[in-house]
Order: structure tokens, then sequence, then C-alpha cells
């Protein structure tokens, strides 16, 4: 059931990831963008071709970007890079230098403990290259430190000679130098997958997915609600099922009368979390229509 779920509404977008899997094999790399909303779905669709990648032969290494280590040089791509033969020694660099590591600026200057350590794993990359191919995950790319993203631009302009696929998940909100690095990537070839929401017979879908059968009317009616984010709808039908409302197969197994505000609970959090990369000042605005209604 879990992959049919990581599937529903994606059928493009795998296609388009499995075909920069079919050059990679080919010799031919590509950097790919996948960018959408929190929950809307990013991490379970690379999840979804890295298990792909694997079944293919290709060696898969991941890395998140975690937004209390975007001070940490190279977090998320040592993170990445960890299993791979000298990647160690790049680490152990970082670790006796960290005094001495700093933002990197426009570019680290030669001799620097920054610049040996890029040179490092950029030589980890391809060697690793070169032993076939490759599969990068990089998910959360909104809060990577600078040397990060430095680094991933210098192999990506790199990439196509090689067998590699770098599968990169953003949020629509960036920091400018990711959205220049974006922007820059885009037009000099790299694909930009935008994740739109589900639509209403993707939702149901996924509904139908995560239950094991139909929805009952009462619930397909409330998961249409969640504005086409999976993370919500399933949420919302996990909740429910874990309260039992779920058990009562009659046409209104939720309780809930024509008037009565169908906003679980449970589901509260969830969508504070989700709204949390808005600014402070969308968020005020969003408070106060929750109150005036339309």
């Amino acid at each position: 059931m879990g992959t049919a779920v990581r599937s529903v509404g994606r059928a493009e977008e795998i296609q388009a990831l499995v075909e920069a899997l079919d050059r990679a094999t080919a010799g031919v790399g590509s950097l790919v963008w996948v960018e959408g909303e929190p929950g809307i779905g990013k991490s379970h669709l690379i999840a979804e071709v890295a298990t792909r990648a694997a079944a293919r032969g290709f060696a898969v290494h991941a890395g998140r970007a975690r937004e209390l280590e975007a001070h940490r040089p190279f977090a998320v791509v040592t993170e990445a890079l960890a299993q791979l033969p000298g990647a160690a020694a790049a680490t152990r660099l970082l670790q006796q230098g960290t005094d001495a590591v700093g933002d990197p600026g426009p570019a680290p200057a030669a001799g620097t403990v920054e610049y040996r350590v890029a040179e490092l794993l950029f030589d980890v990359v391809a060697e690793a290259a070169g032993a076939g191919p490759l599969l990068l995950v990089l998910d959360d790319l909104q809060w990577a430190d600078p040397s990060s993203l430095q680094m991933l631009e210098r192999v990506w302009a790199q990439v196509v000679r090689w067998p590699v696929v770098i599968a990169v998940a953003v949020r629509p909100t960036q920091p400018p130098a990711l959205a220049r690095l974006l922007a820059a990537s885009v037009a000099a070839g790299a694909q930009h997958l935008r994740l739109l929401p589900l639509d209403r017979d993707a939702t149901a879908q996924l509904v139908e997915a995560e239950l094991g059968s139909a929805a009952p009317a009462s619930l397909a009616e409330l998961t249409q609600r969640c504005g086409g984010n999976p993370l919500l709808v399933t949420t919302l039908v996990r909740a429910l099922r874990a309260e039992g409302a779920l058990d009562d197969a009659a046409d209104s197994p939720l309780g809930l009368g024509p008037d009565q505000d169908a906003s679980p609970v449970w589901l509260r959090p969830v969508v504070v979390s989700w709204l949390s990369h808005l600014a402070e000042q969308t968020q005020e605005v969003l408070s106060a229509a929750s109150v005036l209604g339309s």
C-alpha cells in the first residue's frame, strides 16, 4: 500500500525521474529539482525513485538539510556522501578545522580548510561516478548551508559527463543563494519539477489507498477540504481511524451534521506546522481570515 500512496497523482513526475535514471545508465547525468509546499510529497517522490534506482543497480546516497544545522559547513553533502570511500577524510578535516571554516563568500580561497574539503568531496563524487551509476538525493535543501550549495554548484556543472542523477527537494520559499542556483542550473539544462496539489480524483485515490477500500461519503467530502495536500489528507485519515471514527460504516460515520465544524482537532497541529514556512505577516492574515470567515 505504501508504494501506491507515494505514487498517487505523480505519474508524470516519476516518469521524468525514471528517464533521468535512463540517461545516467547511458552515461549522461542529470540534476533534477523537485519543488513544492510542505507535505506535497517531495520526499515520498524521491524515495520512490531511490527505490527504483537501487533495483536497477544504482548506488544510492541521501542527505537531508536541517534547519538547526544551517551553520554547519558541508552538512548535507557530508551526510549524503558519508558511506563513500574518501568521505571520512573530508569529515576529519572539517572536525579539525571547524574554527577556520566560516561563511565561504563567493568561493573558498585556495589553501583554506574549506577549499581542501571541497576538493576532497568533489573527488569522492567523481570516484563514485567512475564506479557506476549513482543517485544522490538531497532533501530539504532550503535549509542547506552555503558550503553545501557551493559544492552542489560545482558538481552539477560536471554531472552531465557522469552516470549520476542528483535529485534535490526544495520548498518554494528559498534563500537568495539557493534561488539563484536553482535558476542558473535550470537555465543550463537542469530539470525543474513543480509538485502541484492533487486533484479531486487523485485525492480520492489517495484516501482509498490509505484505507484499502473505498471511503465513506462523509470522509471523501472531508478530505477534499485538504487542498490536495497528501500530508494533510493522510494525517486526517489516520487520525480519524486511530480514534475509531471510521469503524461505523453508516453514511455519516463521523457524526457530522451539515452545519458542524468538520475540522478535527487532531488535524490542527499539522496544519499549523504546514503553514509555518509562510512569512509571519502572512500567517497573521490567515489567522484573522479564519476568524472573520468569507
